[in-house]
């Protein structure tokens, strides 16, 4: 047997065993579309927040209002029940089922109570700055490491650009 078969199996690249926060305003789109591309990639540590006092959906008078913890599939029936048709016809449905499969409900950073992550992307300038403030705020009270925090409205791309990475 060759000293290459005996030899243990590498570890994942370092860019794959980072701790990721993906955040957002109400954790069923951008931010959620993020954690199911990078688990699907290989990432293992990732989760995914919003910085909003509750989670919003587009609705037919008016956004359709949830409290964070609320089951995705709990808010799909809703609309479902409300206006099947309309909410398919936006792919909302079709956004809520995607999110069921990678998660059971969204959760808002300002609850997490776990917070060592080694890189932040916030999805927009709004989250951003929230999430700022809530670290400058708490200063020394958190009991986290340095972490590095993205904020931009090309979010989107970094997380695809990462998916993408081999770098180790």
């Amino acid at each position: 047997m060759s000293e290459k078969s005996k030899a243990s199996p590498s570890p994942p690249p370092l860019s794959r065993q980072m701790a990721l926060a993906l955040v957002c305003n109400s954790n069923v789109n951008r931010s959620l579309e993020g954690h199911r591309i990078l688990k699907e990639k290989g990432f293992g540590r990732v989760w995914s927040y919003g910085v909003g006092s509750k989670v919003r959906l587009p609705g037919i008078r008016g956004p359709n209002v949830y409290m964070f913890g609320t089951p995705f599939e709990a808010m799909q029936r809703d609309l479902e029940n409300k206006n099947y048709n309309w909410y398919k016809d936006r792919g909302i449905l079709d956004m809520l089922d995607r999110d069921a499969k990678v998660k059971k409900a969204p959760r808002r950073w300002q609850d997490e109570k776990k917070r060592n992550f080694d890189l932040i992307l916030a999805y927009d300038i709004r989250a951003y700055n929230i999430l700022i403030e809530e670290f400058e705020s708490s200063r020394g009270q958190l009991g986290c490491h340095p972490v590095h925090i993205i904020g931009s409205d090309h979010t989107t791309l970094i997380t695809f650009v990462l998916s993408k990475s081999s770098f180790s």
